[in-house]
């Protein structure tokens, strides 16, 4: 994690199995500090085009590169996977409010 470029698969796996079922993907972005110094590294969800999915695919096909969504997490102490998932959904939930 803390040496991965920006644009660097962190999951799931790219094959094609994975493109067309999960339909979605997520890729490290750039690395910042934050409070007291620490070190961030910004996680993007994007669409997949060969999603399954019709909504995830015609998102992909708009823009392969747009952000769903995106959390901060800390390079030195990440969360576990139910944090990651929380962080995205509660993004989610932000960027599209009811």
């Amino acid at each position: 994690m803390k040496d991965a470029p920006p644009g660097s698969r962190v999951w799931p796996p790219r094959t094609q199995a994975s493109e067309e079922a999960i339909g979605v993907r997520m890729d490290f972005g750039e690395k910042f500090p934050k409070e007291h110094g620490i070190m961030y590294r910004n996680v993007n969800l994007r669409p997949n085009k060969g999603a399954h999915n019709a909504h995830l695919k015609r998102l992909a096909a708009a823009d392969p590169n747009q952000v769903l969504a995106k959390i901060a997490i800390p390079v030195d102490n990440p969360p576990n996977v139910d944090g990651v998932l929380s962080m995205l959904h509660e993004d989610i939930k932000a960027r599209n409010p009811k």
